[in-house]
């Protein structure tokens, strides 16, 4: 299936606040600090980050002057974290996905403040590469 596919099929496949601004160097803007972060948030709550570091563009991507999106799909839990990231698409090759997963392991979202059973739950996020 091509992300194209996966990215009109789904609702959460968004990235606010993340724009690349030259190659190497992609700027994310962090929503909030964890200390802004409502104090109720219940299930089915959208996912506000708090702690979202840019992921390294590849230096083989910046020499052949690539841009590109990885589809990344984990299991978003209470706590604010993506368990079990894995790619599940990419355009136009895979150079950008170990360094996509890199990434969302390290971001932080806002947590959940009830106790449902339905975490953890599964969240998807489309990762834009764009080499200007």
């Amino acid at each position: 299936m091509s992300i194209n596919s996966l990215v009109a099929a789904t609702a959460l496949l968004t990235l606010a606040g993340c724009q690349s601004t030259h190659p190497g160097q992609l700027e994310f803007q962090d929503f909030l600090s964890i200390d802004e972060c409502p104090e109720t948030r219940t299930e089915g709550d959208r996912p506000l980050s708090y702690y979202r570091p840019p992921p390294r563009y590849p230096s083989k991507a910046v020499a052949e002057k690539l841009s590109g999106r990885v589809l990344v799909e984990g299991d978003f839990t209470r706590d604010g974290r993506l368990l079990n990231p894995r790619v599940i698409a990419y355009e136009p090759s895979p150079i950008f996905n170990e360094v996509a997963l890199e990434a969302v392991r390290r971001w932080r979202y806002c947590p959940i403040s009830n106790d449902s059973p339905a975490y953890p739950t599964p969240y998807r996020v489309v990762i834009p590469f764009s080499y200007q």
